[in-house]
């Protein structure tokens, strides 16, 4: 007996012994059995060495705020002299963190935008 689909096969649930399409199964089949018979790929499979988006780490960076601006928003004079607009983190927000015109904060920024950060962390 011929099958139609992957899913057919699954519904069924073969077990030791059945006959599908000229191969015997000696175990349950399952939709990875049935992929790596017929040469289908998971998608996982298919570019096994490709690095994920959020597994870029942040680039972590210590400044001085210069402005405070509305909706939590502050410009920050980082170190090396570059200024970039940073926003406070979920976390000092919950805790109520206040920051003032010459507080110094460690931010983290994404390396995709280095002109926006956030503030993590607001230091002594």
């Amino acid at each position: 007996m011929i099958w139609g689909s992957a899913q057919d096969l699954q519904r069924t649930g073969f077990t030791e012994g059945s006959l599908c399409s000229g191969v015997v199964w000696h175990q349950p089949i399952s939709a990875s059995i049935i992929f790596q018979e017929f040469g289908r790929k998971r998608h996982s499979e298919l570019e096994p060495n490709r690095a994920r988006m959020s597994n870029e780490q942040p680039i972590e960076l210590e400044g001085t705020i210069s402005t405070v601006l509305p909706g939590t928003m502050f410009r920050v004079k980082l170190d090396n002299e570059h200024e970039v607009l940073a926003h406070l983190s979920g976390k000092m927000r919950k805790h109520f963190v206040r920051l003032t015109v010459g507080d110094r904060v460690r931010i983290e920024m994404s390396p995709y935008d280095l002109s926006k950060a956030r503030i993590t962390y607001r230091l002594k």
